[in-house]
């Protein structure tokens, strides 16, 4: 055998291999591609059929009946809590609906009702009460379980989801820019007992301040001066929601809530929303402590909670939980690769899925992407308000049976 033959065999080698790699690059994405592609096919086509059937061992959808199988929840409250990723949970719920074309309880403009007044029926304008009453509920009001539950059908899951009060406190702090409300940072705040008594008293435009997820709740300052109190309040919560979720196991959460709504994991994959610019360092033992005793009610609620949650993930199997989450994750990476050029400031983003805040990122999509599977994931809480108000108006004005069909 010449040289020339023996040198060669190592290039051959090498040319094989860079083939197969490159094989192997061209599968993956073409796989993504199609995954992609019959995800939105399945997610704007076959849910359109109406009725559907989820095996709860392989998660496998049919179009009838079978055994073993659950129909997906339709009736759904979500009680929106500020500063916890409420508005990542809430496009979740926006997407499910606006696709099923579900009713949508809608406040006149914005994205309030009431608050700091407690929510009540009146605050639904009658040119967008549909006469077969409504789906879903998401949008930001101070939780009334009487008024609502008249409002929701009878079989309404009712959901909230909370978040470590300190991290919650300084998000809130540095959002609203309270510094440039009281005139001092943080750390100075929790050591003023007048500016806390300030607070305590008026709340910044009224709405925001001690105790934000038990205000959020329907529950006034005064009614936490006893652990009594406080213990019934508790009580009071777990009695009137199904789940609450918990932000910093935001995964494990939505897979319960897949789970308890018989929905797909894709049904509750996503994008991040408001998500701030500049993150917090991590605060010091010191201000943390001083963060959860100004707001020890909040704590206590959200230990009470977590607790709860931990029981639940313990209950469902960690390897099975890791394996359910891996899963959504995949599915969210997908979606992001293809979807998403960057985040960035409201300014460069298209206005669909500008965040109404430049303290936050909006999302960019990618030049091109005609995708309403990418559009709806990513369009902030304001323009998917204004788009499901519009369609609200029309499923209200509707009379004819078909329209009713839709819930």
């Amino acid at each position: 055998m010449t040289y020339a033959q023996n040198g060669s065999a190592p290039l051959l080698k090498n040319t094989l291999r860079k083939c197969n790699v490159t094989a192997t690059v061209f599968v993956v994405l073409f796989v993504m591609l199609i995954s992609i592609h019959m995800y939105s096919i399945q997610q704007y086509s076959i849910a359109a059929r109406g009725v559907w059937y989820r095996s709860t061992e392989n998660r496998s959808w049919f179009g009838g009946e079978c055994q073993g199988c659950c129909r997906p929840v339709t009736d759904v409250f979500l009680l929106k809590t500020h500063k916890c990723a409420s508005s990542t949970l809430q496009n979740i719920l926006m997407r499910f609906g606006d696709r099923r074309n579900l009713s949508f309880a809608l406040p006149a403009h914005g994205n309030y009702f009431g608050h700091p007044e407690p929510f009540s029926r009146s605050m639904i304008p009658s040119d967008m009460t549909p006469s077969w009453g409504f789906n879903i509920f998401c949008h930001h009001t101070r939780f009334n379980m009487d008024e609502s539950s008249q409002l929701m059908p009878p079989e309404t899951i009712f959901i909230t989801i909370l978040r470590d009060p300190a991290s919650l406190f300084e998000s809130l702090y540095a959002y609203y820019d309270l510094l440039n409300h009281t005139g001092l940072t943080l750390d100075d705040f929790l050591k003023s007992d007048r500016k806390r008594t300030w607070l305590d008293r008026h709340r910044y435009v009224a709405r925001f301040g001690r105790n934000q997820m038990l205000f959020d709740l329907g529950y006034d300052a005064s009614r936490f001066r006893n652990a009594s109190n406080l213990e019934d309040a508790i009580r009071e919560v777990d009695r009137n929601f199904h789940l609450v979720l918990i932000a910093e196991l935001f995964d494990e959460s939505l897979i319960l809530l897949r789970d308890l709504l018989c929905w797909d994991t894709q049904d509750v994959v996503y994008f991040h929303h408001n998500q701030r610019k500049q993150k917090a360092p991590a605060a010091g033992k010191m201000l943390r402590t001083k963060m959860l005793a100004y707001n020890a009610a909040d704590h206590t609620l959200y230990r009470y909670f977590r607790r709860k949650l931990e029981g639940m993930i313990e209950k469902y199997g960690r390897e099975r939980m890791r394996q359910e989450v891996d899963g959504l994750q995949l599915w969210k990476n997908l979606l992001y690769s293809h979807c998403v050029e960057k985040l960035d400031s409201g300014t460069s983003a298209a206005f669909e899925t500008r965040a109404y805040s430049d303290d936050v990122y909006s999302i960019v999509l990618r030049d091109g992407i005609g995708n309403r599977v990418c559009l709806d994931m990513a369009r902030a809480e304001l323009p998917y308000t204004n788009k499901l108000r519009a369609k609200q108006k029309v499923l209200a004005q509707c009379a004819h049976p078909f329209c009713s069909a839709f819930r």
